[in-house]
């Protein structure tokens, strides 16, 4: 018997009578694992591309708490992610199809709270983790790009649940050791490009918010990053303006690093030290400012086209991200450069009422996903202007530096649970 199918279809002939006639055989379209595991949730994995954004972070996960409805502002927007890599995984690695349930489930309990099933996501939940973790205690499989996206999925599951504020810092922190783990040169397909293009941003601002070293910052971390630009002239998140704004906001914990431990330490009366600091802190502002006149002049050689809404979401987000490291760039000059201490708590003043003004304009309806970080620096400004515009007269240089070094610990820890 031949494969191909066949059906009969009797036909009516004058002459003749009924004769039968030879017809294919339509054979109903068979499901893929995950268009079988996408139609039982009813929700898509890709649809929230957007979660992989460089600012998702803490602010987000107070977003969503305070309106888990949010979530739907999301739907309409993408960007380039691993989780398009997903479905044409599922089903073939074990830890991922896993942490794609779980997923799935609680992504469906917040879009349809009226089917959520709780006893089902905390089912999904512990599975997930005990295959994530039998994939990490196996040399080879702790390598894989399934296990380090499985760990990352977990790691938005936690970010979806806002009790779960410390276990999604644990889960960025483990992806944060298994992308060092891994080291640049297993980093050559799409997919493993997208895991490390989706943690950029978390590896980032945890280095801000300990105020340690990025290791993303090293040369070969680096050249892996800056591969990613498309040379599109499209502005998206793999564009020539995005790489180079976020190489530059990659290099920053270094910098505030190292100020931070000369400030808070004898380095703050090392006149050498200072010196070398005060040299770093004009090339990252001057390379911000000249990013700057890069954006404005990319932004009016396109003024003649109508940009989509994709296009200018990603424009006010990176206008956004340059004005907060300008603002926190000026403030670490100004701790290592008293005497221009007033020029640049004027300019510092001045962005942030820049900020504060872009952030009312309207703009995306996903602008909360950004504009957290934004907030967070605004507001650590304002609590302590009055501390860095009116800096007083002292009778010594050391009573001096030390006043230095008090109104600098005010603004970090004011700055710190907001950012």
């Amino acid at each position: 018997m031949g494969s191909d199918a066949i059906a009969i279809e009797l036909t009516e002939d004058t002459e003749v009578g009924f004769q039968a006639k030879l017809l294919p055989l339509e054979l109903p379209r068979l499901y893929t694992e995950y268009e079988a595991v996408r139609s039982r949730f009813q929700v898509d994995v890709q649809d929230l591309s957007m979660l992989t954004n460089f600012n998702v972070g803490r602010p987000t996960i107070a977003a969503l708490s305070a309106d888990p409805s949010r979530l739907r502002s999301l739907l309409g927007f993408s960007q380039w992610s691993y989780l398009q890599f997903v479905p044409s995984r599922y089903g073939r690695s074990h830890c991922l199809t896993a942490a794609t349930d779980c997923l799935l489930a609680r992504i469906q309990g917040i879009l349809m709270p009226e089917r959520r099933n709780e006893a089902k996501e905390l089912r999904l939940h512990v599975a997930a983790l005990t295959s994530l973790q039998d994939s990490l205690d196996d040399a080879y499989a702790s390598l894989t790009p399934e296990t380090l996206c499985a760990s990352q999925l977990l790691g938005l599951h936690a970010l979806l649940n806002p009790s779960e504020g410390a276990t999604w810092a644990n889960h960025t922190r483990g992806s944060i050791s298994l992308i060092k783990h891994r080291s640049p040169s297993r980093f050559k397909h799409d997919f493993d490009k997208a895991l490390f293009l989706a943690h950029i941003g978390p590896i980032v601002f945890d280095s801000l918010m300990s105020h340690s070293r990025c290791y993303i910052a090293e040369p070969e971390w680096m050249e892996l990053y800056q591969s990613l630009d498309t040379g599109s002239d499209t502005l998206t998140e793999r564009s020539s303006l995005a790489i180079s704004i976020r190489s530059l906001m990659i290099r920053l914990p270094n910098l505030w690093h190292d100020i931070d431990s000369a400030t808070k330490g004898p380095g703050l009366f090392d006149e050498k030290l200072q010196t070398s600091l005060n040299f770093r802190c004009q090339e990252m502002h001057q390379a911000l400012v000249s990013w700057m006149e890069d954006y404005k002049t990319y932004c009016a050689r396109t003024s003649v086209l109508s940009p989509s809404d994709q296009e200018l979401s990603v424009r006010r987000e990176l206008y956004g991200t340059a004005l907060e490291c300008l603002i926190v760039v000026k403030r670490l000059f100004a701790t290592v450069s008293v005497d221009q201490s007033p020029e640049l708590e004027s300019d510092v003043q001045a962005l942030v009422q820049s900020l504060l003004d872009l952030q009312k304009q309207p703009g995306p309806k996903h602008s909360w996903l950004f504009m957290g970080h934004e907030m967070g620096v605004t507001q650590g400004v304002l609590l302590t202007r009055s501390q860095w515009q009116c800096f007083p007269f002292y009778s010594s240089p050391r009573e001096r530096k030390l006043a230095v070094r008090e109104r600098y610990i005010d603004w970090v820890e004011k700055l710190q649970p907001r950012w």
